[in-house]
C-alpha cells in the first residue's frame, strides 16, 4: 500500500493543493468515510501461500489507494483486505461526498474490468458522511492520523450490508451527491449497534463529469444589473461581430451559477448558442477537459461513443463549419485537445491553438455563440493559455467568452485577461438586505420555519444566496438547529480554509477563539511571531477572509473581523474542545493583562472566555460585572440574561451571593418592563433577604404591581416598604419607598392630589445629588400626576427634569414614562413641536431597549394624541395601530384601550360620526372592565366623546344629558381637561335645543376652565362655540370678540409649528371653519 502517495492529497491540473500538517491535538471535521472490503477473502486465503496472498492484496490496495488519491481522499488505514479512506480530512473540498462516491464506483469498475488485480474477488463499499474528529491516535512511538466518530461506524456497517459489487451510502452522503449520482432507494437497514434503522441508498452510476450544484427553482434575486450588463455585452458582440471576454468573479455560493443560468436562457431565447465547459478540481479529466466538453456538445458525441465514432463526429462537424483547406488541421487539433486523437498523433502548440481558434471562429460564424467556462479557478495552466490565446486573436465573429471563477484564479493568474482589450468583468457581492430578505421568503415558502428563525438565517447568511438556501433547507423537518452549520456550507468554507498556507490557516483558527472580531495583540500572544502574524493578516485581508475594523475598541491595538460570520463559525468548530479551552484561557489572560485597561471594561468578553475555559468561578464574577454594566447602561434584557448566566455557575449553597444577584435580576426585570416575571421572582425572594434588601425588593414589587394594574397590591407593598424603611431609619430607603407610595396613590382618582402633595414633600427634603435613580422615578411620578390634574406648566417642569435625569442615569422605565408624560404636559401647553421631539426620541429608545413594550406602547398613545390635535390624521392612526400591536405583545390592555378611544376621536375629526356612534358603547364597557388602573381616565374620555357624538348625530337632548354626566364624572376624578370638553358640548347642545342664554352661560364657564388649563385646542374650540351662542343671543360685539379670541389662539399656536405641520394644520377643515367664521 502506497501510503505516501495517499498522504500527498489531491492533484489539480492547474493548481497544486497544500496538505495541512496534522495538528498535534487534531481537528473536528465534517468528513465522508469510505470502507472497501474484498468479499470472500477468508476463503480465498485458505490453502494459499501467504506471499501469494500478499501480492494480490498489495496489488488490490494499491489500485484502491490510487483511486482515493486521484480523487483527493486520504487513506487512513489498511487492515488485511479492508481499506478505510476519508474525504474531507486533512484537506476539505466542497464536494467531498461526491468524490467519495465516485471513488467507490470507480473501485467497482476496476474490480469488474480487471478481476485479476482483485484475486477474482468482488468488492463491497460503504460510504457515510458526518461530524468526526481527525487526529493522531496510538502509542507515543507509533501515532497515526485517524478518524473517530459515529459517521465512521455507520460507514463500516454500511460496507458490511452492501451487496457484492455494490456501493452503499448513508443519508448525508446521498443528499450531498444526488445531483450527480444515480441512486436506488432501499428500505432502512437495521445495522449492528444502531438502535434506529439507518436510511441507505445504492449508488448505480455517476455523471461523466462533476456537475454544478443544482439550483432551486426560485427566481434570481438582486442580480438584475449584472444580468443586464451581460446581455448588453452579448448584444454588442452580435452587433459589431467583435469577440469579447467577460469574467464573472465571486466567492462560493454568491450566485455566479444562477446568473449564468439566467443569461443562458436569454441567449438561447435570442437564437444564440451556448457551449458549456466546466473545469474539475481533481485529476479525473484531461488538461483541456472544459474545452473538450464544448466540443462534445457541438459534435453530438455521447458518453457511450467509442473513440473512432467520436473522432468521426468531430470530422463531420468540422466539415460542416470549417473551410476545406483548414479542415484537416482543425480536426487533428480538436481531437488532440479533446483526448480523441489516435495514438502517436502530435503537433506543435502553435498549430494546435491555431486549429482551435479556427474551429471557434467557424462555429461562431454559423451561429452567434457563447463559450462558457465554469469553475475556471480549477483550470489547468494550459487551458488558461488556450483561452487567452483564442480571446486575444479571434476577430470578426460574434463569439462571447464567459469565464466564471472564484478570486482564487488570481493567485495563479494575477494578470488574467489584462492583455485582452475586449475584456470586462463582473464582480458579484453579497445581496443587499432587501434582496436577501426577498430570496429568503421565496425559499421559505412551504418550509416549516418561524419568523425568528428566518431572521436568524438572514443574519448568519449575510447576503450569500447559497448560505441562505442551505440554512433554510436545514430547517426542513428540523433535522438541525440553527446553531449548526449545514454540511454543504461547512464543506465550501472548510475547503477554502484548507487552501491557505499552513501558518495563515492556523492564524484563522486561533483568531476564531476570540470571536467574530479579534485583535492583532491577541494573535501575537497566542502565536508568538509578530512579524509572521502581520504577514498572515495581510494575506487574509487580501483574500477577503478577514477585514480591518475602522474603530477598534481597544486603544493601541488593531481590531479585525471575519469577512463572514460563517467563516468564523466553521473555523471555531474545527478546533477540538480541549484546544478551545486552552486558547480561551489564553485570550482571557491577554484581555486581563492589557496595559492600562481595567478588566471591567471587557467584563462580558472575559466572562465568555473564562466560562469556555472551564473556570466557572471567575466567569461568574465577570458575568455579574457585565450584568451590572448592562443595567447601568439601560440594557435590561441583556442584564437579566447575564445575571441568569451567573446564577447558573454559582453553587446553590452560596445563598447570600445568589440572593444578591436574584435581587438585581428582579430589579432589572422591572426596569426593563418584564413586570409579571419580576413579581414572581421577587415574591419568593423577599423572605430570604436582610432588611435593607427586603425594602428594595418590596419597592421593585410595588413598581411591578403598579404597571400590572394591581392597585391594592401596589399600595400595600409600598406601605410595607415605607414602614420597614422607617424602622431602619434609612433616609435613602425612606425617600425611595415614599416616592413609590406617591406614585401608587396616583392610580386612584380621588388620591391624585394626595399623591402630588406627598411627592412634593419628599422632593423638598431630598438630599442634593443623592439617589439620582430614585429621584428620576419621583419626578416622573409627579409629571404624570400633574398631567392628570391639568397643571401642565408644573408637569412640564418636573417632566423635563425627570427625562434628562433618567437618560443620564440610564433608567429606562423612568425615561420612557417621563418622556411620555412630558409629551402630554407639553401638548397641554400647546408646545407640540417640543412634545413630538421628546416622544419620537423616547419611542425610538423604547423600541430598541424595552424587554416588553409596555411603556413604549403608552408613548405611542401620547404621540398619537399630539398628532391628532394637529389634524395629522393618518400619522395619528398609524401610531395608534402601533400602540395596539405593542400592547397586545406586552399583555398591557390599557394602551390598547386608550388607542381605541383615540381612534374614536379620529372618527369624529374625519366626520365618521355613525361609526363613532356604534363604537362608543363597547369602549365604555371595555373601560369599566379595567378596574384598578386608571380606568377612570378612559371612562372620562369615552363619556365626553359620547356626548359630542350625540350632538353631531342631531340628538341634542341626549347630548345635553350625556354631557352633564361627563362633567360630573370629570369633577369626581379631577380631570379638568375633560370637564372643559364636556361643558363645551353641553353649551352646544343647549344652543341646538334653542336655549341660547343657557348655552352662553355654560360656554363661559368652559372658557374659564380652558384659560386655567392654558390648553390652546380647548381655548379655540370653546371660544368658537361661544361666539356662535353669543351671536344667536344677539350679542354681536361679544360674538366678534369670541371669534377674534379663537382666531388669535389658532394663529399664535400655528406660529410655533414647523412649516410642514403648520400648512397641514391650517388646511384642516375644522380650523378653516373657525378662521373664516365671524367675518
Amino acid at each position: 500500500m502506497r501510503h505516501g502517495k495517499a498522504l500527498a492529497g489531491p492533484s489539480c491540473p492547474g493548481r497544486p493543493r497544500r496538505v495541512p500538517k496534522m495538528p498535534v491535538s487534531g481537528e473536528r471535521r465534517w468528513s465522508t468515510v469510505l470502507f472497501a472490503d474484498l468479499v470472500g477473502f477468508t476463503r480465498f486465503c485458505e490453502g494459499r501461500d501467504p506471499e501469494e496472498v500478499q501480492v494480490v492484496v498489495d496489488r488490490c490496495m494499491s489500485t484502491l489507494g490510487d483511486i482515493v488519491h486521484r480523487l483527493g481522499g486520504f487513506v487512513t488505514r489498511v487492515i488485511g483486505d479492508e481499506l478505510m479512506a476519508v474525504f474531507g480530512a486533512p484537506v476539505a473540498h466542497d464536494d467531498d461526498p461526491e468524490r467519495a462516491v465516485r471513488a467507490g464506483l470507480e473501485m467497482q469498475r476496476r474490480a469488474t474490468r480487471f478481476p485479476e488485480d482483485f484475486g477474482g474477488l468482488k468488492l463491497r463499499v460503504g460510504i457515510n458522511s458526518g461530524d468526526a474528529f481527525f487526529g493522531p491516535i496510538g502509542p507515543r512511538q507509533a501515532r497515526q492520523p485517524m478518524l473517530m466518530g459515529d459517521a465512521l461506524n455507520v460507514a463500516s456497517r454500511l460496507q458490511l450490508a452492501a451487496p457484492a459489487g455494490g456501493v452503499l451510502v448513508g443519508e448525508e452522503t446521498y443528499r450531498a451527491s444526488r445531483h450527480v449520482v444515480e441512486y436506488k432507494a432501499l428500505d432502512a437497514l437495521q445495522l449492528k449497534g444502531k438502535q434506529i434503522p439507518v436510511a441507505a441508498w445504492l449508488a448505480t452510476g455517476a455523471a461523466p463529469a462533476a456537475g454544478a450544484r443544482p439550483l432551486s427553482s426560485s427566481p434570481m434575486v438582486g442580480r438584475d444589473a449584472d444580468l443586464s450588463a451581460l446581455v448588453r455585452v452579448w448584444e454588442a458582440t452580435i452587433d459589431d461581430r467583435s469577440p469579447r471576454l467577460v469574467t464573472i468573479w465571486g466567492e462560493p455560493g454568491i450566485g455566479k451559477s444562477r446568473l449564468v443560468r439566467e443569461f443562458t436562457r436569454r441567449v438561447e431565447a435570442s437564437s444564440g448558442r451556448v457551449l458549456v465547459g466546466r473545469s474539475l478540481p481533481y485529476g479525473e479529466s484531461s488538461v483541456f477537459e472544459a474545452f473538450a466538453q464544448q466540443v462534445r456538445t457541438l459534435a453530438g458525441i455521447l458518453p457511450t461513443d467509442s473513440k473512432p465514432m467520436a473522432r468521426e463526429k468531430v470530422a463531420r462537424t468540422v466539415a460542416d463549419l470549417v473551410p476545406t483547406e483548414e479542415q484537416r488541421n482543425v480536426t487533428d487539433s480538436i481531437s488532440l485537445l479533446a483526448g480523441l486523437a489516435a495514438k502517436g498523433s502530435t503537433s506543435d502548440r502553435n498549430s494546435r491553438f491555431s486549429g482551435v481558434q479556427e474551429f471557434v471562429e467557424s462555429a461562431a460564424r454559423s451561429t452567434p455563440t457563447v463559450f462558457l467556462f465554469e469553475d475556471l479557478h480549477w483550470a489547468s495552466s494550459s487551458l488558461l493559455d488556450l483561452i487567452e490565446s483564442i480571446t486575444t486573436r479571434s476577430t470578426n465573429v460574434p463569439a462571447l467568452f464567459v469565464a466564471v471563477a472564484r478570486p482564487l484564479l488570481l493567485e495563479t493568474r494575477p494578470n488574467w485577461s489584462q492583455s485582452n482589450s475586449g475584456s470586462s468583468e463582473i464582480r458579484l457581492e453579497s445581496l443587499a438586505n432587501k434582496d436577501a430578505d426577498d430570496l429568503a421568503r421565496r425559499l421559505a415558502a412551504g418550509v416549516k420555519i418561524t419568523a425568528g428563525d428566518l431572521d436568524q438565517v438572514l443574519r448568519r447568511a449575510e447576503g450569500n444566496p447559497l448560505f441562505i438556501e442551505e440554512l433554510i433547507r436545514s430547517q426542513a423537518g428540523k433535522t438541525a438547529t440553527l446553531r449548526d452549520v449545514p454540511p454543504t456550507i461547512w464543506a465550501v468554507i472548510a475547503a477554502r480554509l484548507d487552501q491557505l498556507p499552513e501558518f495563515e490557516r492556523r492564524v484563522v483558527l486561533e483568531a476564531s477563539v476570540a470571536g467574530r472580531t479579534f485583535w492583532r495583540g491577541a494573535l501575537e500572544a497566542l502565536l508568538g511571531d509578530a512579524s509572521a502574524v502581520a504577514r498572515a493578516i495581510l494575506l487574509l485581508e487580501a483574500q477577503g477572509l478577514i477585514r480591518a475594523e475602522p474603530s477598534p475598541r481597544h486603544k493601541g491595538d488593531q481590531e479585525f473581523a471575519f469577512g463572514h460570520a460563517l467563516y468564523w463559525e466553521v473555523a471555531y468548530a474545527t478546533l477540538p474542545l480541549a484546544a478551545r479551552r486552552e486558547r480561551h484561557a489564553a485570550v482571557a489572560r491577554y484581555l486581563e493583562g492589557r496595559n492600562g485597561e481595567q478588566p471591567s471594561q471587557s467584563a462580558a468578553a472575559l466572562a465568555h472566555h473564562w466560562r469556555q475555559a472551564g473556570e466557572a468561578e471567575t466567569a461568574a464574577r465577570y458575568l455579574v460585572v457585565a450584568a451590572d454594566e448592562a443595567a447601568d447602561a439601560g440594557a435590561m434584557k441583556e442584564a437579566v440574561t447575564l445575571y441568569a448566566q451567573a446564577l447558573a455557575l454559582i453553587p446553590q449553597e452560596d445563598s447570600a451571593r445568589r440572593n444578591r444577584i436574584r435581587l438585581k435580576s428582579g430589579q432589572a426585570m422591572v426596569d426593563g418592563g418584564d413586570f409579571r416575571n419580576a413579581l414572581a421572582a421577587l415574591e419568593s425572594l423577599v423572605p430570604e433577604l436582610d432588611s435593607q434588601d427586603a425594602v428594595a425588593a418590596l419597592i421593585a414589587q410595588s413598581r411591578a404591581a403598579f404597571w400590572t394594574m394591581d392597585t391594592e397590591r401596589a399600595q400595600l407593598l409600598a406601605r410595607r416598604a415605607v414602614d420597614m424603611a422607617d424602622e431602619l431609619n434609612d433616609q435613602a430607603l425612606q425617600l425611595s419607598s415614599t416616592s413609590q407610595l406617591s406614585l401608587s396613590l396616583s392610580m386612584v382618582a380621588t388620591r391624585t392630589r394626595q399623591g402630588i402633595a406627598e411627592g412634593e414633600a419628599t422632593l423638598a427634603v431630598w438630599p442634593a445629588g443623592s439617589r439620582p435613580v430614585d429621584l428620576a422615578s419621583q419626578l416622573t411620578s409627579l409629571t404624570f400626576a400633574y398631567g392628570l390634574t391639568g397643571e401642565y406648566e408644573q408637569g412640564a417642569l418636573r417632566g423635563r427634569a425627570a427625562y434628562e435625569l433618567a437618560k443620564e442615569t440610564h433608567q429606562l422605565d423612568a425615561m420612557l414614562q417621563a418622556g411620555s408624560h412630558l409629551g402630554v404636559n407639553l401638548t397641554g401647553l400647546g408646545r407640540h413641536e417640543e412634545a413630538l421631539e421628546v416622544l419620537e426620541e423616547a419611542a425610538a429608545r423604547g423600541e430598541r431597549l424595552e424587554l416588553v413594550p409596555r411603556f413604549t406602547s403608552r408613548i405611542m398613545n401620547m404621540w398619537a394624541g399630539t398628532l391628532r390635535e394637529l389634524f395629522l390624521v393618518d400619522e395619528s392612526r398609524l401610531r395608534n395601530e402601533q400602540a395596539i400591536e405593542m400592547s397586545q405583545r406586552a399583555g398591557f390592555p390599557f394602551s390598547r384601550g386608550q388607542a381605541l378611544v383615540d381612534l374614536l376621536f379620529l372618527d369624529l375629526i374625519e366626520g365618521e360620526v355613525e361609526r363613532a356612534d356604534s363604537s362608543w358603547p363597547g369602549l365604555l364597557e371595555l373601560a369599566e372592565s379595567m378596574r384598578g388602573w386608571h380606568h377612570w381616565l378612559m371612562i372620562g374620555r369615552v363619556m365626553a366623546a359620547r356626548a359630542e357624538i350625540a350632538l353631531r348625530m342631531g340628538r341634542a337632548g341626549e347630548a345635553a344629558e350625556a354631557a352633564t354626566e361627563a362633567i360630573a364624572y370629570a369633577i369626581e376624578v379631577a380631570r379638568p381637561k375633560y370637564e372643559v370638553m364636556a361643558r363645551a358640548t353641553l353649551g352646544s347642545a343647549l344652543l341646538a335645543s334653542g336655549n341660547a342664554e343657557a348655552a352662553v352661560k355654560e360656554l363661559r364657564s368652559a372658557r374659564t376652565g380652558a384659560e386655567r388649563l392654558r390648553h390652546p385646542q380647548s381655548i379655540w374650540d370653546v371660544e368658537s362655540r361661544l361666539a356662535g351662542a353669543l351671536d344667536a343671543s344677539g350679542y354681536d360685539t361679544a360674538s366678534q370678540g369670541a371669534h377674534q379670541a379663537a382666531r388669535q389662539s389658532i394663529e399664535s399656536f400655528a406660529s410655533h409649528l414647523s412649516a410642514q405641520r403648520r400648512e397641514a394644520f391650517l388646511g384642516a377643515r375644522q380650523i378653516r371653519e373657525i378662521l373664516d367664521g365671524g367675518r
